[in-house]
């Protein structure tokens, strides 16, 4: 597999699973980028029995290099467009009581978003004080586990205070700015927990050392004699 940029960027493909290959790169992508990828895998043997069927090209955008900056100690969240800070937030993010309501560290993708998002705790019956059903607007997802950055009213927590669950809530009407602004992708660098963001949950690729990410390729580097 191939791919060409205005900017070469050094990058590996890794399997995720035995269905799934993702590639990144060693570092973030450059901003305003335009890539093709081209697989050439028709009749390439993939395994026992298993062979390409067609070639494959995509073609993509990066867009802009937008990355928000999360301190959940000092409860605030910056966002910035091309290294320009566009807007800052006061937040409040998980508790941290237990692992299950602590936010996160680590960096984290954007990966969806859903206005409004019902979010239902897992593994507790209504009768839990902890139990939680609720609506939420504004809803921009960054991990598999649950985390968010989404709209809540709550803003006596907000700048001062951890109070959710583990989600990233902003006033309302910044929530809605971010969701508004967000692209699929965009890096969300949280820091000041003390748990740390699986490789594998959700996006978080960049979790994992770039030298480590390799070793799962099925590429191989072919040394010259």
């Amino acid at each position: 597999m191939r791919s060409r940029r205005k900017k070469p960027v050094q990058g590996a493909w890794r399997w995720i699973n035995d269905k799934v290959v993702i590639y990144r790169t060693a570092k973030y992508w450059p901003a305003h980028q335009k890539v093709t990828f081209n697989a050439n895998i028709d009749g390439i043997k993939g395994g026992k029995d298993l062979y390409g069927v067609k070639d494959y090209t995509a073609n993509l955008k990066i867009g802009a290099k937008q990355i928000s900056k999360v301190d959940v100690a000092k409860h605030m969240m910056y966002v910035y467009k091309d290294g320009k800070r566009v807007q800052t937030m006061r937040i409040s993010a998980g508790k941290g009581n237990t692992r299950e309501y602590t936010t996160t560290s680590g960096v984290h993708l954007t990966m969806e978003r859903g206005n409004p998002v019902r979010m239902i705790s897992p593994g507790r019956e209504k009768d839990d004080p902890e139990y939680y059903d609720v609506m939420i607007n504004h809803a921009v997802r960054i991990s598999n586990s649950g985390e968010y950055v989404h709209a809540k009213d709550n803003v006596w927590a907000q700048g001062r205070t951890n109070v959710s669950h583990g989600c990233i809530n902003a006033r309302p009407d910044q929530a809605k700015w971010f969701y508004d602004h967000m692209q699929r992708g965009d890096v969300v660098e949280i820091t000041g927990t003390n748990r740390e963001l699986e490789w594998n949950n959700g996006w978080g690729y960049w979790q994992m050392p770039f030298s480590q990410w390799k070793k799962g390729s099925a590429l191989r580097t072919v040394k010259k004699k």
